[in-house]
Order: structure tokens, then sequence, then C-alpha cells
């Protein structure tokens, strides 16, 4: 629906039949208004100039642009005209050269989408109204964009599906192409907790029609990313790995990248998860399931930074042991600037190696093979096997939280009775009254 000035130049052979038709065609304001009950899709102005060879169904675009506040375009091409069988054309296959070409639909980017070149293969037919892209390849920069899909209107409106990937992008530069009215909080949380990252392989799916909700997946592999899963917590460092939005989830894997604890030491925080089960709720869930592997006095200065505090709750200080510690702590809160301690859950378990310690028992030399840790925020407990003093035991250390149980804390489990334990602990019975081995 438009108003247009069309210019026709006709040539004839000495027949009288029609040979070649050039045209230039101007369109002022106005919309593709399919039948059916699709809305109209609005366009400022549309100008082309062709060349058509009626012999060979040939016609020839030299420029042709496309102004719309959604979409502006220059491209010249060829299509072909097809014929159904009702002796008048039905439809049209065309390709295309994309010289200049923007997307900027209104309220949606924070900036622009621009490419400099392309070009795409497409296939339209006019009653019902289709347009498949067979493929579509867009340059700008290093930057390729590949997509392919399907364009339709019936009686109830519009029908999307459309497939798209790209080599490489920012991080910053995604963002910028993030939806503004959609998810605004997952956006802003993004935008303030994966700081640097270079994206690559990135993928999407769009699917619309008018009876059923929108379908949407995004995929991405990004690498030397900072990703910060909490506030309170050291950010991880050299991030690599890969992130997908699928319908109202997102997820984010670490497949690689450490964290720098507060002692100075270097905690692998390799298989590290986030999860955000429904991007559209206000505030949206959050799950991080955090991995560590590290020495023991990392992961225990780690573990004392909020919401955590464990050393602190059990007045011990962070280089309490040596050996190894390898953890996974759960964390579920939601996305909302300022964080209520009381809204934020975890359950933090794992196992120390190599253990030695000659401060838990001072004056004693503590050493286990392999200890359990449990902690949640009514408590912590280390339990399993070990010797104190060369002695055996297999015990159980639990310290509850909170100000009732400050300065307090339970050891209950078994070590063994024998001559040895007897001299070792000074505890002076005669010489030979004791033989053998107990609990």
């Amino acid at each position: 629906t438009s108003e247009y000035v069309c210019r026709l130049i006709n040539r004839m052979d000495e027949t009288g039949t029609l040979s070649v038709m050039s045209a230039t065609l101007n369109i002022g304001a106005g919309a593709l208004r399919p039948e059916g009950g699709a809305a109209p899709v609005g366009f400022r102005s549309a100008d082309v100039t062709m060349e058509y060879d009626p012999e060979a169904g040939l016609m020839s675009f030299s420029d042709l642009a496309l102004d719309s506040p959604q979409l502006r375009v220059r491209a010249e091409g060829k299509a072909h005209l097809t014929d159904g069988g009702s002796g008048s054309p039905d439809g049209l296959v065309t390709q295309i050269a994309i010289s200049d070409l923007t997307a900027d639909p209104e309220g949606v980017f924070s900036e622009p989408v621009t490419f400099s070149q392309g070009a795409a293969d497409l296939k339209m037919t006019f009653e019902p109204f289709s347009l498949q892209l067979g493929q579509l390849s867009l340059v700008e920069g290093e930057r390729r964009i590949q997509a392919n899909g399907k364009i339709s209107a019936d009686d109830k409106g519009w029908r999307v599906a459309l497939d798209a990937g790209m080599n490489q992008i920012s991080a910053d530069r995604l963002l910028s192409l993030w939806p503004l009215k959609a998810v605004p909080k997952t956006r802003s949380w993004l935008q303030e907790n994966v700081a640097t990252a270079d994206l690559s392989d990135v993928r999407v799916a769009l699917r619309l029609s008018a009876d059923e909700a929108a379908k949407f997946y995004l995929g991405y592999n990004y690498d030397a990313a900072e990703v910060r899963f909490l506030r309170t917590l050291p950010p991880i460092l050299d991030g690599a790995g890969y992130a997908t939005i699928f319908d109202t989830s997102y997820t984010l894997v670490l497949n690689r990248g450490h964290v720098t604890a507060p002692n100075g030491g270097r905690i692998d925080a390799s298989g590290s998860v986030l999860q955000v089960t429904d991007i559209l709720s206000k505030p949206a869930p959050a799950r991080v399931t955090l991995r560590t592997n590290s020495n023991i006095g990392a992961a225990l200065s780690l573990l004392d930074e909020p919401p955590f505090r464990f050393l602190t709750k059990a007045g011990r200080s962070t280089d309490v042991a040596d050996g190894r510690a390898k953890l996974e702590a759960v964390l579920d809160f939601p996305l909302k600037p300022k964080l209520k301690t009381e809204e934020l859950s975890f359950l933090v378990t794992g196992e120390l190696t190599d253990v030695r310690s000659d401060r838990l028992v001072p004056g004693r030399e503590l050493r286990a093979d392999r200890l359990t840790l449990r902690a949640t925020p009514a408590g912590m407990e280390i339990g399993g096997r070990g010797t104190l003093s060369d002695n055996p035991f297999d015990a159980t250390w639990t310290q509850r939280f909170g100000p009732e149980h400050a300065g307090k804390s339970r050891v209950v489990g078994a070590v063994e009775l024998s001559p040895g334990f007897l001299e070792a602990f000074n505890i002076a019975l005669p010489k030979g009254m004791v033989s053998g081995r107990g609990e």
C-alpha cells in the first residue's frame, strides 16, 4: 500500500514483440500488507532500477534500495519469475549482492547493526506470501554471518523460522545487540559480571508464530573472559567455555578459568556452571555450581569470604592445614543489585587430601590421606580417617554457626588405644601395664 512513480523504456523487435523492458520504480512511504491476518510492515521508501527480459523471464536489478524504520539496504541482483501453471507469475527466485545493510528495530538494540557487504539467495511466492531464505551471508570486517530460514504469512499472522551463525563477536558487541526491552535484569547482570570476552561460533535460532509462544536459542563459545558469579567473591580470570540461552533459561559453562584467592593462591575453577532457570522472572533465579581445585589454604581463604565466612565463624585461621582441596559449592540466589544474606542459600561439599597440620591440635601432628567437608548456612563438618601423633583415628568435627555456638565445636569418633597412644599423650601408667590395641 503506497504511492509510486514508474518510468518505463520498452524495446520491441521487428515483429513487435517486447524484447527488453527497462524500468525505474520509486515507491513512497507505505507498507507490505499480505492477505490474511499478518500485520503490515511499514517502510519509508523503496527504489529500484531494473531491466526485464521477457523471453528469458529474467529481471536484473542494478540499483535496489529499501528504507524502513527497521531495515535499510542497498543491493543489486537478478531474479527469475516463476509460473505455477496459471499463465501469470506466482513468485520469483532471486540472487542479490548487498552493498550496505543496517538493521535497527526501534527500541530493540542499543545501536544499529551494520554490514558493508553480503549476498542472499531468495525464493518468494505471492499468494500466500512466503519468503524462503536459502542462504544469507553478511560481512563486516572480520565478522561474518550465515543465515537461512523462512518468513510467511497466513490468516493467523506472520511466521518466522530463522537460523543464523556468526564466526566471532566481542561480548560488548553482543550485549549491544541484546534486546533492550527483553529481560533487562539479566542483560544488566551479564554486562556487570561477564566483563570481557571474545565470542566465537555464535549460533542463533528463532521461531515466531501468532498461535504459539516465541522460541529462541542463542549459543556461543567464549575465551579470555572475566566472570564474576557473585559480587562478594573474586572474579574468575582467563575464562573459556560456552553459553546458551534456550527459551527462558540461560546456562554458562566454564571449561577453563581460575580465581586468585584472597591469600594470593591460585584456584582452578574449571567445570563451574551458572544457570538462570527463568530469565523472564523478576528477579530471575540463579544457581551457581562453583567447582574448585587448589591447595587447602587458598580454598579456605575463599571460603572465608562473604557469604561463607566459615573460618571466621569457627574461630580459625586460613593457614590451619596444608594439602589439597577439591570442592563444589552450589549457591542459589535471585539476580538483583542488593542481595540480602537470607536470600542466598548454599551447600559446599568436597574432599581434602594429603592433609597435614600441627595447628588444629597444637603440638600434635595430624595427617590424613582423605577427609570430607560439608558446609551449609547452619554449620560445617569435616571427617574421615587419619593419624594424630601417629595414632589412628576415625572422627568428625562439627562446627555450628550462630552466636550461641561461638567458641564451641564438637568431635565425635574413635581413636586407637595402645601403648603408643599412652606415650604420645603423656598418660603416665606403669610401663607394661597396657598391651595390645583397642578403641
